[in-house]
C-alpha cells in the first residue's frame, strides 16, 4: 500500500470517529509533529544532475562506507 492510500484511510476513519478522547490524542500528535520545511519538487533536469553527480563521487571515491556513517561521532 502506498502512502497516498494509507493517509486516504486514516481520513476516512478520522471522519467516521466520535471518540473526543482518541480526537484530543491524534491532535496532540499533529501538534508536535514539525512540519519539514523547505520542501520543493526536483525537476527531471534537477533529479538527473543530481544523480550523475552521485555516480561521479562513487567513480572518484568519494563515498563514506555504512560502517564508518555509523560511527560517526555526531555530538562534535
Amino acid at each position: 500500500m502506498n502512502i497516498h492510500t494509507e493517509k486516504l484511510k486514516l481520513i476516512e476513519w478520522l471522519v467516521q470517529l466520535n471518540d473526543t478522547s482518541v480526537l484530543s490524542q491524534v491532535k496532540e500528535i499533529m501538534d508536535n509533529v514539525k512540519p519539514i520545511e523547505n520542501l520543493s519538487i526536483i525537476s527531471p533536469d534537477e533529479l538527473k544532475k543530481r544523480a550523475l553527480i552521485a555516480n561521479q563521487d562513487i567513480e572518484d571515491g568519494a563515498v563514506y562506507s555504512l560502517e564508518d556513517v555509523l560511527n560517526e561521532d555526531w555530538d562534535q
